[in-house]
C-alpha cells in the first residue's frame, strides 16, 4: 500500500460487482501523517498528558495512519496497558 491507497486492481479484482461491474473505480489518494502530525493527533486523543514510551510505539506502529493512532490508543486501553490515574495517563 502506497500513501494510504491500494491499487485499482486490488478492488476490482476481488469485487468486480463494486462500481457497476465497471474496471475503472474512482480512488482517493491519501498521505501519510508525518511523525509529528502522529503525535500531535495522539497528544490530542490523550490530552497531552501520555507517557513518552507509548508515543514512540503508537506513532511507528500506526506508520502514518490516523484510523490506526485511534485504535492503537484504544486497544492499549483495553488491555490494560495504558490507564487513566490521578487524572492522567500511565
Amino acid at each position: 500500500m502506497v500513501g494510504g491507497t491500494r491499487p485499482r486492481s486490488y478492488v476490482a479484482d476481488r469485487r468486480p460487482a463494486w462500481g457497476g461491474g465497471r474496471r475503472t473505480l474512482p480512488s482517493l489518494g491519501l498521505e501519510t501523517l508525518s511523525t509529528d502530525d502522529a503525535s500531535h493527533l495522539l497528544d490530542e486523543r490523550l490530552a497531552a498528558d501520555r507517557p513518552a514510551r507509548i508515543r514512540d510505539v503508537v506513532v511507528s506502529r500506526a506508520e502514518g495512519n490516523p484510523f490506526f493512532v485511534e485504535e492503537l490508543v484504544e486497544s492499549f486501553i483495553d488491555a490494560g496497558v495504558l490507564r487513566r490515574e490521578n487524572g492522567g495517563w500511565c
